[in-house]
């Protein structure tokens, strides 16, 4: 774990390289049984992106067979992997089989039988042109025997990663389609997407999200790089947050305080995505910057409906006094919708009570108007409360 252990230990480094990132699928690929323990001492140190990134590791390389028979076992019991829901992945209803049965022969059996299948996973180029050169080979016979139907060689071959037995397959008439290239971003294998996206000359949907679903970041580097900004927002969309994809996109695009950045900072809030918020707003975005035609800010639309962001934008230092374009304070909004819980925060968070709108009219006076009478009744409440302890 020498090299994996600083990045993997301290949850508060993001790497500024999703390279960086490899030495931890090369770890685990060189994980015994003996030392599987640190594994799970180092995973209580993680946050929830990098968790998500460790199991996304053992899915792939599992379903690659590239982990040894007891760490699969122990590692995928301890983090409740599920490989029959990560029907992406090639051989997941098999080791879904496998690891319901604690099937130790069937695992080594694709290593060691004598198929077509075994020779790309075990990337043996002569054993695979012996298979090919055979007039009975039947491909769609061979990737049946195995619950593959919807799989061919060359895509398993994409997402194995060999490219030897890529271009052989190729050569030997057979042509990559969109399933392919799919298959390439799920393993991990960028030159493999490279060669096949020159050829199907498509980048679609399916692909990028399968590329953020399975953590595939030197991928998704390519795809921010080359073909859509608008990554992260697909990001967004299917909640499968990544801060060191955000961190890569928002470095490409100008900063935290860029146009993208803040439009960023606005779909956290809609998406309520308090992990990107909360990551943007300690790499310096500016909490009171007013967006939109309303021109408002971030803690004045909070105020509505949303606790939480409330209190992460008070305590990242949000002026509580702001007011919107009708000279309304936070507070004041709390007064109109009947927010007493988000009043207190704000108070709590310094904000004025004794605060009043352009007619005058106090928290109380204006609550009562709009027919909110709880919030009038707790807010005396507290207003009695505050007196008493300041007598």
């Amino acid at each position: 774990m020498s090299q994996t252990q600083e990045l993997i230990l301290d949850p508060s480094i993001i790497p500024t390289e999703l390279s960086e990132l490899h030495s931890i699928e090369e770890d685990l690929v060189h994980l015994d049984t003996e030392n599987i323990e640190q594994i799970f001492d180092n995973l209580k140190n993680l946050d929830n992106d990098m968790i998500n990134y460790v199991k996304s590791c053992i899915l792939h390389l599992s379903t690659q067979f590239r982990l040894k028979w007891g760490v699969f076992s122990e590692i995928s019991k301890k983090l409740q992997i599920n490989y029959f829901g990560d029907s992406r992945y090639p051989f997941s209803k098999y080791m879904s089989s496998i690891q319901k049965n604690e099937d130790v022969r069937a695992y080594d059996e694709v290593l060691s039988e004598d198929s077509p299948i075994s020779a790309i996973i075990n990337n043996d180029f002569s054993k695979l042109v012996e298979f090919s050169v055979d007039p009975k080979f039947s491909e769609a016979e061979v990737m049946n025997v195995i619950s593959l139907p919807n799989l061919n060689l060359l895509d398993l071959s994409a997402y194995v990663g060999n490219l030897e037995i890529y271009q052989y397959l190729k050569l030997n008439g057979m042509e990559p389609t969109t399933n392919t290239m799919e298959n390439a971003i799920i393993g991990g294998n960028l030159e493999i997407c490279q060669i096949c996206h020159d050829q199907i000359k498509t980048v679609t949907e399916a692909q990028i999200i399968a590329a953020i679903k399975c953590h595939r970041y030197e991928i998704l580097q390519w795809f921010i790089d080359e073909f859509t900004p608008n990554v992260v927002y697909l990001s967004l969309s299917i909640n499968s947050y990544s801060t060191l994809l955000f961190s890569y996109f928002i470095q490409k695009n100008g900063g935290v305080n860029s146009y993208i950045a803040t439009n960023l900072l606005i779909d956290a809030y809609n998406t309520n995505n308090t992990s990107l918020l909360s990551y943007l707003i300690k790499n310096g975005a500016d909490v009171n910057r007013k967006f939109g035609s309303e021109e408002e800010t971030l803690l004045i639309r909070a105020t509505r409906d949303n606790k939480s962001f409330v209190k992460l934008l008070i305590d990242s230092g949000a002026n509580t006094e702001i007011t919107n374009p009708n000279g309304l304070t936070p507070l004041l909004i709390t007064a109109m919708t009947g927010n007493i819980e988000i009043a207190r925060i704000l108070i709590e968070g310094g904000a004025n009570s004794n605060v009043t709108n352009s007619s005058g009219q106090n928290l109380i006076q204006i609550a009562e108007n709009f027919g909110n009478t709880e919030y009038v009744q707790q807010f005396k409440k507290q207003q009695e409360y505050q007196i008493c302890n300041i007598a």
